[in-house]
This record gives C-alpha cells, sequence and structure tokens, in this order.
C-alpha cells in the first residue's frame, strides 16, 4: 500500500490501475486456467484499464486515481458500468 500511495500524486489513472493490476499479478492468475470465467473476467478487466486510460486522456488536468475514482462513484450511482 505505501508504493501505491507514493505513486498516487505523480501517475495518471490509467497508470495506476495498471500497476496496481500488474502488482497484485491478477490477469497472470487467470492466463494459467483460463476457464470460461476466467474469460469473462480477463474482458472486464481490460474494460476497467480502458476505462481509466480514457478517463486520464479527457481529464488532462484530474486525471489522478482520486478523481478517477469519483467519477466511478458517480457512474455506478447513475447506473452505468453493469460489469
Amino acid at each position: 500500500m505505501e508504493f501505491f500511495k507514493s505513486i498516487a500524486v505523480k501517475r495518471t489513472a490509467g497508470e495506476m490501475v495498471w500497476e496496481i493490476t500488474k502488482n497484485l499479478n491478477f490477469m497472470q492468475k487467470l492466463v494459467k486456467n483460463y476457464s470460461f470465467n476466467d474469460h469473462y473476467n480477463l474482458l472486464n478487466t481490460g474494460n476497467f484499464l480502458k476505462r481509466a486510460q480514457s478517463f486520464s486522456l479527457r481529464n488532462k488536468e484530474k486525471n489522478n486515481i482520486y478523481s478517477f475514482n469519483k467519477y466511478l462513484e458517480v457512474v455506478l450511482q447513475s447506473g452505468g458500468l453493469p460489469s
């Protein structure tokens, strides 16, 4: 957690989501088994990474993970992001 806190102010939301995914070895674990559920989870992870990167590109001024988290809260409250 300390590592992520230390880089959070320097990185965009897209970079932070990628770092978290990479450091947790989340995708590598899914690829090893690659069941139907693993395939679905990989697609959702890719979609989430894409949303974080798109958010970072659209919001040049406030593109950090904290702003992305607020954005996600609003989207979820409005009924978006069903997956």
